[in-house]
């Protein structure tokens, strides 16, 4: 390339029509010498930087381009005077006449004229789109942050559900859990401090910048959990060290640990209350069994005979009442109990299944103590009680417990993230209106406002199971609401699907939000047509039930009282039983990759409970499936007002 030569007569000559064109464009253009100076601009890059169309010919470009830029800009301008370069495009900042600064892409291509070879400078305003691109950046490293600290909580919930490791042991591995969830783990370590016992991470110092959080146990000891950084995070010199949410998540693992705590406490005061219970239950011999070894016979109390519907003691050889117990467990029981007699330990705690008059099997835990007479056991006493409901109603707290420290963490999430998912809808969809339907990046950001949107779904459904979504409540007539829904179930049920009503109670009213009910008929139906990939049927059913306190013995959420029952029945593939357990926790599905989120169910827990009802399921594997909803009964609207359960959520 041959350099380019000083021009200093109008490029555009007298062609009418280029004139038109210069003048009329929307981007900024200027005709510039090899010296820098401007020849001639057009009026866009005069309103563009403030100066007039005279004032920037006496100018030259350097002059308004900020300090910053400027090196860069004569480097490449340089060369392209050298003839080096045909063309360069950079993006860079301008100094406006008032003062203020614009972003903009600079385009300088040489341009042979009449009047000799001249250098074209075209300017478009960048300004707003890296606005754009640096907030959706800073929002996208801000949902990057919650979601290490959400999968720090994750980790940290699972290590705490090892309940059976010692403490000592667990302490250590949760404390190198807590720098990687911070912003600069590099300079981050982190201290447990346990009844005077201190765990710390390699990279532990005492230092200034640190956060920290103190609990006390029920039972005296002192526990703190403390995160200090070694010096401030990187590029975050002259802000606090520690943002609000990390904060929060230090808090958060906090009560997660003394939850934890307080549960191993709890079970250490079981323990001594056991053995306190099978002492007093020895000393009365209520619900005894006693084994003579010599002459193998067996004693059955008075109060053990009436576990298996006898009303008086019983007596025979050991094996007479081997039918008694489960068949699964009775070489067990038997080989435990010789197993007893010959090994080293002088007492035995054991569970097994007894029959039931009724052809069911209860739960016996027994607490054996063996007697010795010259050198071998001659006799074993065991204190038996029915375990049963005992177990039952362990295994439904611990459900519950789960489900609310679930819901706790969800809301939790689904809260903030639904504030950053709000933002990214609000700027994609400002961003796609703003570029034009051409431009590939409009497309992109209405991927981007898409993919958002269905986020926002997921975090909504989140707060509902959490029970943080609002709640309207009013008086509704089920069957009413049963009818006006049915069309659109059957449509959601599809084709090979019948939605069937079957209404025994049709002055049914409950106090309850309305769209939230609606949402738990359409999220059943749709359970149901999932598990009927051939068709079938799919009955909703309701009628008036009144429940005792025997009827609300075996689940802890139900209370004594009138309800309307809204049962949603399938003849579907059914559940299998280990699975019931988990069906209403937040992202639990057995559906396929892409078929489902595993939050349809627990909304539907989330809303039943915020109207004060419970669910009931019962599942045969082959046969089908039954929702069975109770929802408070209320007879009249002004009985509703007064009597409505306090809003939650």
């Amino acid at each position: 390339m041959v350099p380019v030569n000083d021009v200093t007569d109008d490029p555009l000559g007298g062609d009418a029509l280029l004139r038109a064109m210069f003048d009329g464009s929307a981007l900024g253009i200027a005709f510039v010498g090899q010296t820098g100076h401007v020849i001639r601009a057009n009026p866009a890059l005069s309103r563009l930087l403030g100066y007039s169309q005279e004032e920037l010919t006496r100018l030259r470009f350097a002059e308004y381009t900020h300090p910053d830029d400027r090196e860069r800009d004569l480097e490449l301008f340089r060369e392209m005077v050298a003839g080096g370069l045909r063309e360069y495009r950079i993006e860079k900042r301008f100094i406006r006449k008032d003062g203020g600064t614009v972003w903009a892409r600079l385009t300088v291509s040489r341009v042979t004229t009449k009047a000799g070879d001249v250098l074209v400078a075209m300017v478009e305003d960048v300004t707003e789109a890296r606005t754009n691109r640096e907030q959706s950046s800073k929002l996208f490293s801000a949902l990057g942050e919650r979601l290490k600290e959400l999968r720090a909580l994750h980790r940290w919930a699972n290590v705490l559900s090892r309940t059976q490791q010692p403490l000592a042991e667990l302490l250590p591995q949760l404390v190198l859990l807590l720098p990687p969830a911070f912003r600069d783990p590099s300079r981050a370590g982190a201290r447990i401090v346990f009844d005077g016992t201190v765990y710390t991470t390699p990279g532990f110092v005492d230092s200034p910048l640190s956060l920290d959080v103190k609990f006390t146990t029920p039972n005296g000891k002192r526990v703190a959990l403390e995160v200090s950084y070694s010096s401030m995070p990187h590029g975050e010199e002259g802000t606090e060290a520690f943002l609000p949410e990390e904060k929060i998540l230090l808090g958060s693992a906090s009560d997660m640990l003394s939850v934890e705590l307080d549960r191993r406490s709890a079970e250490d005061d079981l323990r001594k209350s056991q053995e306190r219970l099978r002492l007093a239950l020895t000393a009365a011999e209520m619900g005894v069994w006693e084994w003579d070894v010599a002459s193998d016979r067996v004693a059955w109390s008075e109060q053990l005979a009436h576990f298996v519907g006898h009303e008086t003691e019983l007596s025979g050889h050991f094996g007479d009442y081997a039918h008694l117990v489960h068949p699964d467990e009775r070489e067990w029981l038997y080989n435990s109990l010789r197993e007893f007699v010959d090994g080293p330990n002088d007492s035995l705690e054991i569970e097994f299944r007894l029959a039931r008059p009724d052809g069911g099997y209860r739960r016996v835990s027994a607490s054996a103590l063996r007697y010795w007479s010259r050198g071998k056991v001659i006799r074993v006493i065991a204190a038996l009680s029915d375990v049963t409901h005992r177990r039952m109603l362990e295994a439904q707290l611990r459900q519950t417990q789960k489900m609310e420290a679930l819901g706790l963490l969800a809301g939790g999430v689904a809260h903030d993230f639904n504030n950053y998912l709000s933002v990214i809808v609000a700027s994609a969809a400002l961003l796609a209106e703003q570029l034009p339907a051409d431009d590939p990046r409009r497309e992109l950001a209405v991927e981007i406002e898409g993919a958002a949107a269905k986020s926002a779904t997921l975090t909504r459904q989140l707060l509902a199971f959490s029970r943080k979504s609002p709640f309207q409540p009013s008086a509704i007539d089920v069957p009413h609401l049963i009818e006006k829904l049915h069309p659109l179930l059957q449509r959601l049920a599809g084709d090979s699907i019948k939605v069937l009503t079957d209404v025994e109670d049709t002055s049914g009213r409950v106090w309850a939000d309305a769209p939230q009910l609606e949402q738990v008929l359409v999220n059943l139906v749709v359970n149901a047509r999932d598990a009927m990939p051939r068709g079938g049927d799919v009955r909703i059913g309701v009628h008036a039930v009144t429940l005792d306190e025997r009827d609300t013995a075996k689940n802890p959420d139900a209370r004594p009282g009138s309800y309307v029952c809204i049962a949603v029945v399938d003849n579907g593939r059914g559940i299998p039983p280990e699975l019931v357990p988990h069906i209403f926790e937040p992202f639990f599905t057995t559906k396929e990759a892409e078929k489902g989120t595993g939050l349809g169910l627990a909304v539907v827990f989330g809303a039943v409970q915020q109207a004060q009802g419970h669910i009931v399921v019962d599942s045969d594997v082959g046969h089908g499936t039954t929702f069975a909803i109770y929802l408070p009964r209320i007879m009249t609207d002004h009985a509703a007002l007064a009597s409505a359960p306090e809003k939650t959520g």
